[in-house]
């Protein structure tokens, strides 16, 4: 498994695991990210792109038809938002 062989499955993957969770390789994963036909990554570090379970989950929902389209170059379309009490720090 591209993410180290754990026996749980993360919360955040990096692109090579995104790829493998979805069953793309990682330039095909990364071209539709970058088309816009795919989620596009959260970054915990400034240069660490990650992607979130939940929206890889979606992704497959969407191709499968079990979810509507979403509008991939938004995030705010597609990912839960914090309450507003977590949302201004911990």
């Amino acid at each position: 498994m591209p993410d180290g062989g754990h026996s749980f499955t993360p919360r955040g993957f990096t692109a090579a695991g995104a790829a493998y969770y979805v069953g793309m390789g990682e330039a095909g994963w990364l071209a539709e990210v970058k088309a816009g036909k795919a989620p596009q990554p959260v970054y915990p570090t400034p240069r660490r792109p990650v992607w979130a379970r939940e929206d890889l989950d979606l992704f497959m929902d969407v191709l499968t038809g079990r979810a509507a389209a979403v509008d991939w170059l938004d995030p705010r379309s597609y990912r839960r938002q914090a309450p507003a009490e977590t949302a201004q720090g911990w």
